[in-house]
């Protein structure tokens, strides 16, 4: 079996941001409210950048932070609903915070 033809390429730098920067356009972000709505954005903006679908609500995830879980997906969260990392988009996280940081906070329906 030939594997040398195989491997999936990384999106670039640019791609991950061009991808975040339509979603903001798009949607708005979402940086108030729940703790677990902030994670449902920022999982659902990576699932479409994956080109997968997120089939949890923000209540879901609520609920499961009240329970004490703080990861999801491989994405930490503090006490508070902040996120922290993600093992397993690092690269994708970190322009996710560049792009939302200084925002004006706006709604994002689920």
């Amino acid at each position: 079996m030939n594997t040398a033809n195989t491997a999936i390429a990384r999106p670039s730098d640019e791609e991950i941001a061009r991808a975040i920067k339509a979603k903001r356009v798009k949607g708005g972000w979402l940086i108030e409210g729940r703790q677990a709505k902030t994670l449902w954005h920022y999982l659902k903006v990576r699932a479409d950048f994956e080109g997968v679908k997120l089939g949890l609500s923000p209540a879901y995830l609520q609920a499961w932070f009240n329970r004490g879980t703080r990861w999801f997906f491989g994405v930490l969260l503090d006490d508070s609903g902040k996120l922290l990392s993600d093992e397993q988009q690092p690269t994708f996280f970190q322009h996710y915070l560049k792009a939302v940081a200084g925002m004006n906070p706006v709604s994002f329906r689920a």
